[in-house]
């Protein structure tokens, strides 16, 4: 059964990442076809979510450059994230595809959106097929699985063409804290043990077990949302990602932001007055980003 207290932070996240783009946090000229400019963000929000989005970007552009292109990108739980649209208008999108995978619902919705702006179908080559709840492409395919279902899910990206001897990225922004240890224990190992050559990337919360944890928590809890795959801290995700990758690196949030440049965090100091820099400390306190890999091939994911 679709949990849409789950759905929608989707929603959440795209008006966040829509209303940071607009203070000039970042540049993405696709956000704006799937969703409509919302209220107001503070600031600490707008610079997390640009922390966030740096991140991610910054593991897929360094995958990219390894691989030569010559690799494939799953995204799992993708919502109405744009990351394929800005690599193909940059001409780095991955050459074997580019996979997104969420509920029905809101493929549904994302195809919509997609069929319905030209701007979006010009960056679609190939054969194309655009339908209601699927869409095909040379490049790009987005569908719907449920990824605690693995055998499932196998076959269904057998039958998208996913070539498991290619170097694969998966990567999963707030989704693995919505399953539980066991359903994520099954997805890892699935992962693990099906791609050899495989770069996972994972952004969740952690350090949950304080005040602004449990306001989190209980927020999420009237809104149906439970963090059945919450861990406690970086400590533990650790722990967890090497049962099922040799090399894991992982960072609280609040650590990647200590060491961005001095150049840029001026650059944002410009976009918009922000005094309190304890808002934003006491917000990247509470997620983590992580890459763990296996590297079958040696193309050289330590580095």
């Amino acid at each position: 059964m679709a949990n849409f207290g789950v759905m929608s932070t989707n929603d959440d996240a795209a008006s966040c990442k829509r209303y940071a783009v607009s203070k000039n946090y970042w540049q993405d000229e696709y956000l704006q076809y799937f969703v409509k400019l919302s209220e107001r963000r503070t600031p600490e929000i707008n610079r997390g979510y640009y922390i966030r989005y740096k991140c991610v970007r910054n593991i897929v552009n360094q995958f990219l450059s390894i691989t030569n292109r010559k690799c494939q990108i799953i995204n799992m739980g993708a919502g109405f994230d744009t990351m394929y649209w800005n690599l193909f208008n940059e001409n780095l999108n991955p050459i074997h595809g580019f996979y997104e995978i969420d509920f029905p619902q809101v493929v549904q919705r994302k195809c919509y959106c997609i069929n319905s702006k030209q701007q979006l179908q010009k960056c679609l080559t190939g054969d194309i097929k655009i339908d209601k709840e699927v869409i095909e492409s040379e490049f790009y395919n987005l569908f719907s699985a449920d990824i605690t279902k693995i055998d499932e899910l196998n076959s269904i990206l057998i039958e998208k063409g996913i070539d498991k001897n290619i170097p694969t990225l998966f990567l999963t922004e707030c989704v693995m804290v919505y399953i539980s240890i066991e359903n994520g224990k099954n997805l890892l190992r699935y992962i693990s043990d099906n791609f050899p050559t495989v770069l996972y990337s994972e952004y969740d919360p952690i350090n949950l077990n304080d005040r602004f944890g449990e306001v989190m928590k209980q927020n999420l809890r009237n809104r149906q949302c439970n963090l059945l795959g919450l861990h406690e801290n970086l400590k533990s995700k650790i722990t967890f990602l090497k049962y099922f990758f040799k090399n894991v690196n992982a960072k609280s949030m609040v650590d990647v932001y200590n060491e961005i440049p001095i150049a840029e965090k001026q650059r944002m100091e410009k976009l918009e007055f922000f005094d309190e820099i304890e808002l934003l400390t006491d917000l990247l306190t509470h997620y983590c980003i992580s890459s763990s890999f296996n590297d079958s091939l040696a193309i050289g994911f330590k580095s």
